[in-house]
């Protein structure tokens, strides 16, 4: 009997294969999500969701002034980088180690003083008018998280990001765009739909 690993050509093809199976379903099924404001906001403050193609993160003002880029992805291929035929597998198949990203910006929240500031490519971004509270229990929650997985920390040069663990492992049904999802109900918005693909609208 031949063992087979995942970098054999007969596995690859195997599992690719699957993968792209998967990925048809999702995409059947994985259509524009909405992202509705909370209605009533007593203390307004804006926060950036940015499109980067397949995958999304989310801009929250900080409390000096700047502003703090939060992604998550998977661990290997997002944080490390590491974007082989193995890794992109990986990720799709099964669930694996997640990364947290962490970017500090100067402020303003705006588009355009963001998206001069990054290493990546931002296809669209929507501003999300909030409550400042929800913003700052939010800032904090990810801020423990991020602090308390410290000693994994890794700096992508990349990507001008700082990554730790993140303690939920990456789905190809849960991943950056999901997890963004949950991060905005948080702050109070209504998601319509399933956002596994980058397909964001703001009903305004």
């Amino acid at each position: 009997m031949i063992a087979h690993t995942i970098d054999s050509p007969g596995m690859r093809h195997a599992l690719l294969g699957r993968a792209l199976v998967m990925m048809c379903a999702l995409l059947v099924t994985a259509c524009t999500s909405v992202i509705v404001p909370p209605d009533e906001v007593q203390d307004p403050v804006n926060v950036l969701v940015l499109h980067h193609g397949r995958h999304s993160s989310l801009v929250l003002p900080s409390e000096a002034g700047g502003a703090v880029r939060y992604s998550y992805g998977d661990w290997q291929y997002y944080a490390l980088n590491r974007t082989g035929l193995g890794s992109g597998l990986r990720a799709l198949l099964w669930p694996t180690p997640a990364a947290l990203g962490q970017q500090l910006l100067a402020g303003p929240v705006d588009a355009d003083s963001i998206a001069r500031q990054l290493r990546v490519q931002v296809l669209e971004s929507f501003e999300v008018m909030v409550e400042r509270a929800a913003v700052r229990k939010l800032q904090l929650e990810l801020a423990d998280i991020f602090d308390g997985a410290w000693e994994t920390v890794h700096y992508s040069g990349a990507y001008d990001v700082y990554f730790v663990h993140h303690p939920e492992p990456y789905t190809i049904n849960y991943n950056s765009n999901r997890m963004v999802g949950r991060w905005l109900q948080q702050l109070g918005c209504t998601i319509i739909g399933h956002p596994v693909l980058s397909n964001w609208q703001v009903r305004r």
